[in-house]
């Protein structure tokens, strides 16, 4: 459960590298005439439907062991889909506290009536993110804030640059239309109708036991936890600022750690596994 060790053999990381080498082939094909615009979208939106698994690991920590890779991972493949990972993490929070609540659920849209403009509603996911992130406030940090400001107000002005020095073309065929394709594909797919899955007969849930909050900004992580990292009695999660131990009271799993949070937010849960 959670990212594996390493960095080569992280099926996350093969996704977004293999995912990036797709759209570097493509625009190469497509500048040198080998590919015409409409094999290029649809090269480079497979390539950016593939871009959202990384993004969404990321968000929940769990595509990268490192943090700093983690959050450098959701932050590439974010950019690619014309998101930024701070605002792709409030909403899908939002997604997962209020799932189907219309007024709520940031993806909820995609369910709108009438049913002949789902196509619009998918495309009109990427505003509907930003209202939410805007209107209700829902991020973390200022820092978060300021990280998604500044990346929708660079991405307008690296597309207006791009059109203004006569490569809207291209920025077109190879970076916007390939992204709202998978975009769309992402929402539209989402709708399928699919077969009922066949009933189990157990299943292995996770009971959450304590939340631990920091009550210091000097309370430290004994490592770079990944959601999901498994735990033993007594193994040592952090250190408080006053020296005294957190430590898991039975075995279990970690999950969402957030070392970036403020003293008196929550920081980790801590969950045990249980037979149903």
């Amino acid at each position: 459960i959670g990212a594996p060790e390493g960095t080569l053999s992280n099926p996350t990381v093969g996704v977004l590298v293999g995912s990036i080498a797709m759209l570097v082939a493509g625009a190469a094909a497509w500048s040198s005439g080998a590919l015409p615009d409409g094999a290029a979208v649809l090269n480079g939106a497979i390539a950016l439907y593939l871009v959202f698994t990384p993004l969404h690991e990321s968000m929940h920590g769990i595509a990268h062991r490192d943090r700093t890779v983690n959050e450098a991972i959701g932050r590439v493949a974010g950019l690619l889909l014309l998101v930024s990972l701070p605002l792709f993490r409030a909403v899908h929070q939002e997604h997962h506290s209020h799932t189907n609540d219309p007024d709520r659920d940031p993806d909820f849209i995609v369910s709108r009536k009438p049913r002949w403009l789902v196509p619009l509603w998918c495309l009109a996911i990427l505003p509907n993110y930003d209202w939410h992130f805007w209107h209700r406030r829902t991020w973390r940090s200022d820092s978060d804030r300021r990280e998604a400001f500044v990346v929708e107000v660079g991405t307008l002005l690296a597309i207006a640059l791009a059109f203004a020095a006569g490569l809207g073309r291209a920025i077109l065929v190879l970076w916007i239309g390939p992204a709202l394709t998978a975009l769309v594909a992402l929402a539209w797919l989402g709708l399928a109708e699919l077969p009922a899955p066949q009933p189990v007969s157990s299943m292995e849930a996770l009971r959450l036991y304590e939340v631990v909050d920091k009550a210091d900004d000097a309370d430290a992580f004994e490592r770079n936890w990944s959601s999901f990292d498994r735990l033993k009695k007594g193994d040592l999660i952090g250190t408080r600022k006053v020296g005294s131990r957190v430590v898991a009271e039975e075995d279990g799993y970690i999950v969402f750690p957030n070392p970036a949070a403020m003293a008196e937010i929550r920081t980790v849960l801590e969950a045990a596994a249980a037979k149903r």
